[in-house]
Formats: C-alpha cells, structure tokens, sequence
C-alpha cells in the first residue's frame, strides 16, 4: 500500500523517474516509457527493424543516463556497436567508400564512436550458445558488472532455446518466456525482447496472434509493440527517400495503460527511427 501510495506521490510531483522514456516521443506518449521488473517485446517480420528500434532506444536511453545491456544471438559485438555508431552520429558507414565523403564527418562519426569505450552505460555482448540457462547467466553478470543496469535489450527471443532443446519449440518457448520474466523481477531490470512475426503478418497488419511458436510470449509481457513498414517501398527508394521512411507501430498491449498506433520514421540508410511529427 505504501509503495503505491509513494508512487502516486511522485507522479503527482512530476517524478516519472521509476519510468525509463524510449526517447522516440510518439512512443512515450502511450507508454510513458519501460519500468524495471517488468518485460516488453518489439516484434516485426524480418527486415522490418526489430534490432533497429532496440539500438535507437539504447542510444537515446544511455543519453538521458540509463545503463543499457544488449544481447545478441545473431550479430557480433562490433556490428551492434556499428549500428549504433550510425544512429548516434546519424553517419552511415557505407559513407566510408566515398571519395566525397567529407573530413567533418569522419569526425562525427569517430567522436561518437569513441563515447562508447570503456562506457559503464553500455554493455554488449554476443552467444552463440543460445539455451535459456546460459541467456540468463549473462544477464546477471551484466547486473553484477554494473548494479546500476536498468534494462536489457535481448535480440532476438525465438532463437533462444528452452533447457531441453528436444522438446517442440512452442513448449521450449514457454519455459524460455517464463525464465525472463523471472530474471526481470530477480535482477530488478526491464528485458526487452525482439520477436519475429510469422508470414501471416505480410498480409496485413501485424497482430498478436502473429508471434511465432508461443501465445506465452503475448500472455507475460507488460508491453507488446508491433512494428510495420512497406519494404517494397524501401527497396525502390532512392538514397534521399530512405531517409524518412514511414513507419508504423502498433502499441498492442500495455498493461499499464493505453493501446493505440503510432507514426514514425525510419532512416534505412543510418537504420535509425525518429519522430515523424
């Protein structure tokens, strides 16, 4: 009783502190932002930009001082920390082939690079052992490396396997939902999972029921986000047109408060979204 007394306290008084804001504004709008102990999913067919969003939000988080873990069963370590380099600098690497390319550039995108040595705000960090055990022994070095880790971005959850790889995937991916919202309350961190939606999402606009092998993923989370762009327009655009993509995401699910759609861009050449108002 206390606690939520002290929490209405402090909204009263304008402290959002106990909320961790995205720093993509239309999102804050619905969500507030994530909160520890809890769990997310950011879900997308492939391409969309599932590992995109979770790289924008960990820029802009570390920014506004919050200390960010990033997980990864797909890319390495130096390609993570590329792409984020290309969303903090908004430089894109392939600038680096052009005999144009300017020397201020190079700058910014070196100066921003280098903001990320030896940082306490970031961690990142690459397995190709994917079971659930191991997934959730980093999760608590990242917390004991830095007791001041707030939340974890985790990409992507469907190839994270159960304790018992034998077992039928949606059976595997009920233990493996279960395991991480455990891991959120035990470590006090937010985990935010990217997911993959089925085909079936091609056709129309995503939904819920278009998460690949488990509804648990649906039923435990806190905040379920679903992302949708036309790729068909991404791959006939021109470099200038990449720039301002639209995007679309819908906010299915937030436990704390409303649903609802949001508007932004996305900057394919830099793999960055913003605000598109």
């Amino acid at each position: 009783v206390e606690k939520v007394k002290e929490k209405t306290h402090r909204l009263q008084e304008g402290d959002n502190k106990h909320y961790m804001p995205t720093g993509i504004r239309g999102i804050d709008k619905v969500i507030v932002g994530f909160q520890k102990k809890q769990t997310s999913l950011i879900a997308a067919r492939t391409s969309v930009g599932k590992t995109a969003s979770a790289l924008t939000m960990m820029s802009n988080m570390t920014l506004n001082n919050i200390a960010c873990g990033f997980i990864s069963v797909e890319m390495s370590e130096d390609s993570c920390l590329e792409r984020l380099t290309q969303v903090r600098s908004s430089v894109e690497i392939r600038e680096f082939t052009e005999h144009t390319m300017s020397e201020e550039r190079k700058k910014v995108f070196y100066h921003h690079l280098d903001t990320f040595k030896d940082n306490p705000l970031i961690q990142i960090q690459r397995t190709t052992k994917r079971g659930v055990n191991n997934i959730r022994h980093m999760m608590r070095n990242m917390k004991n490396k830095n007791p001041d880790l707030a939340i974890i971005f985790l990409d992507y959850i469907q190839k994270v396997q159960g304790s018992d790889p034998r077992q039928d995937m949606r059976i595997q991916q009920k233990e493996v939902s279960g395991v991480f919202t455990d891991a959120a309350s035990d470590l006090d961190i937010h985990i935010s999972m990217m997911a993959q939606l089925s085909r079936a999402a091609d056709d129309s606009a995503p939904e819920l029921k278009h998460l690949k092998e488990s509804s648990n993923l649906e039923e435990d989370c806190w905040i379920a986000m679903l992302l949708n762009r036309d790729l068909a327009a991404q791959r006939t655009a021109d470099k200038k047109e990449k720039k301002s993509l639209d995007c679309q995401v819908s906010i299915a699910k937030n436990r704390d408060g409303p649903t609802g759609l949001v508007d932004l861009k996305y900057n394919a050449l830099t793999t960055k979204f913003y605000d598109g108002y």
